[in-house]
């Protein structure tokens, strides 16, 4: 899905959750159900899990859109950063089969093996003969944050003068829903499935996991300006802290997650107050949603209390590793559009999450300061600002 076609969904209110396995009510959002036919060479594709091949078409329509699709002068100058909790232990090449409607029937038992696995970095960095770092990241539900981070890093400080950065997940398969569902971090309104997933809401009851995959191409300003290059943002600024507290719930003062969002509003020079949107981790559980937002408060102060607030789960659902990149892109085709799409099934606030959350309907309004917020297992926190094209 492109640019244009993500921001008509995102407008539109469309969610892409439905009922992955019936038998045991277990939900899903599949990134793109038709396949990737035309994007990846299948012989090659077979190499990779899905979730990279997820991140290897993404980067593919990135570099097109970037008029980078074609050998480069510099090669060594460039790197591909990949960002995946899972790191190919997502669905197996029958579950795939099935989940894709290319096999017709569901995987006889004891016909799914682990799916073949793969680095997508390297296999990007060797479709687009790419000779700077190919680098993986697996930091759970910020890893695309992260890989994001490093490439701007990289950029920075001279290595690459550009880079592929982003992350691909498929966590599809029964053994992880049916493993995260005992967590009790996945929604049960099987019955419901379109609006399972419901950001700050009273009722909410977990997240839906989601198949993603999306990609950046990453330039210094004066490397793009001089080739001429279709700028669609900038990235600001990437904080990152820790809460060391526990290994899967998140600390309840929120110190560590205001710190980062301070950091990464300090890192790009702005106030609160200034943000046209904020993209939540919003994942619909009892335990973040609540956390996250005393921390979006104490970071922000009385000046930020009106900033809208958008939690981008409750349509596209959880892609894990790759949610950062994801998200990113949505606030791209936001501040491109002109608009700031609604947190989805959002029909009574929960009074514990008193945000300026955008919800009902899309708000046509310019969108020129963004933040992105991730959070993940083991207390990581991370956060972007991204900014239009004219302030890059």
């Amino acid at each position: 899905m492109g640019l244009p076609a993500l921001a008509q969904a995102l407008r539109s209110g469309r969610s892409f959750t439905r009922v992955t396995f019936p038998e045991q009510g277990l939900l899903g959002a599949p990134a793109c159900e038709e396949g990737l036919e035309g994007l990846l060479d299948r012989r090659e594709a077979r190499r990779l899990d899905r979730g990279a091949q997820l991140f290897a078409a993404a980067a593919r329509l990135a570099l097109a859109d970037a008029g980078l699709d074609r050998p480069v002068a510099h090669p060594d100058r460039a790197g591909v950063f990949e960002g995946t909790a899972l790191g190919g232990l997502g669905a197996t090449l029958a579950e795939q089969a099935w989940l894709l409607g290319s096999a017709g029937r569901r995987p006889r038992p004891g016909m799914a093996v682990t799916g073949q696995t793969g680095s997508g970095s390297g296999f990007v960095a060797l479709a687009a003969a790419l000779h700077g770092p190919a680098v993986t990241i697996s930091s759970g539900s910020v890893s695309s944050a992260l890989a994001i981070g490093s490439a701007v890093d990289q950029i920075r400080l001279g290595v690459v003068d550009w880079a592929i950065a982003g992350g691909g997940e498929a966590p599809l398969c029964l053994s992880i829903l049916e493993l995260l569902t005992a967590t009790g971090m996945l929604s049960s309104r099987a019955e419901e499935a379109a609006s399972a997933c419901r950001p700050f809401d009273v009722s909410r009851d977990g997240t839906v996991l989601a198949e993603g995959g999306a990609a950046l191409i990453l330039e210094a300003r004066e490397h793009a300006h001089r080739r001429g290059a279709p700028v669609r943002g900038g990235i600001r600024s990437v904080a990152t802290t820790t809460d060391a507290v526990d290994m899967v719930a998140p600390a309840n003062d929120a110190g560590a997650r205001a710190r980062c969002l301070r950091l990464a509003l300090e890192g790009a020079g702005l106030a609160a107050g200034s943000l046209d949107l904020v993209a939540a981790h919003g994942t619909a559980t009892r335990a973040n949603d609540p956390v996250e937002s005393r921390a979006l408060r104490a970071a922000f102060g009385a000046a930020g209390a009106a900033v809208p607030v958008v939690g981008l789960k409750s349509g596209l659902g959880h892609a894990l590793g790759a949610c950062t990149a994801v998200e990113v892109v949505c606030v791209l085709a936001a501040i491109e559009g002109g608009f700031v799409p609604p947190t989805l099934h959002l029909t009574q606030p929960d009074p514990e999450c008193p945000l300026a959350l955008v919800r009902g309907s899309a708000r046509e309004t310019p969108v020129r300061r963004a933040l992105v917020h991730s959070a993940g297992f083991g207390g990581r926190n991370a956060a972007l600002v991204i900014v239009a094209p004219d302030l890059e």
